[in-house]
């Protein structure tokens, strides 16, 4: 279960007028706590540190890079990252329709450890002038460097989140991601929230 958990990391509805869509370009810090539906390894509950950068790119492609560090006991842990290169598409003024290509890279303590694919479909939306909603399903198709179970490993994931702007640049938000974990084992699923302060630029660079 530990090589499964943070494997990516968080896309919903449109409301009245509201003049901009949501912001693409910004960085955030947050705390990640998650537990396990399956507690026979480790004690089903994980915490750690995230941080977030994106960077718009244009009017409709934007670039991303995910970063978690992740203690699963007192002496073992978790570190990694995913790049992520994206398209938006304005639906209404203010909501985007997201396609996301993924590569993720995570090692833990000893020489386990996976790389993979993916793909995240997604919304985004300033459902008010301060509130910003996103929601979306991940795939991911991993090759695992570890002893701990089988070679391959696929995660579907189901996310959403919201953020409420202090003011124009500053917020504050809470995402959270429903893990299922497909392997020859049966893993359960993982609940993983992620609480973060971050600083939006606008638009593109």
């Amino acid at each position: 279960m530990k090589n499964s958990f943070v494997a990516a990391a968080v896309s919903v509805l449109s409301s009245e007028a509201i003049a901009e869509g949501p912001s693409w370009t910004y960085a955030s810090i947050g705390f990640v706590a998650g537990d396990s539906s399956n507690e026979d390894v480790d004690d089903g509950s994980h915490s750690g540190h995230s941080f977030n950068a994106s960077a718009q790119i244009s009017d409709t492609f934007h670039a991303r890079i995910d970063y978690a560090d992740v203690d699963l006991t007192e002496s073992d842990f978790t570190e990694g990252h995913t790049i992520a290169f994206g398209v938006h598409s304005a639906l209404t003024d203010n909501t985007d329709l997201v396609f996301e290509f993924v590569r993720t890279s995570y090692n833990f303590s000893g020489d386990d450890g996976y790389d993979g694919y993916g793909l995240n479909v997604g919304l985004k939306s300033m459902f008010t002038d301060k509130l910003e909603l996103s929601a979306g399903v991940s795939f991911r198709d991993l090759e695992l460097d570890t002893n701990f179970n089988g070679s391959k490993e696929r995660h579907i994931t189901t996310y959403f989140g919201g953020q409420y702007f202090v003011n124009e640049n500053m917020g504050v938000g809470i995402d959270y991601s429903e893990f299922d974990v497909q392997t020859t084992d049966d893993f359960g699923s993982i609940g993983i929230f992620n609480v973060y302060v971050r600083w939006s630029l606008g638009g593109a660079l």
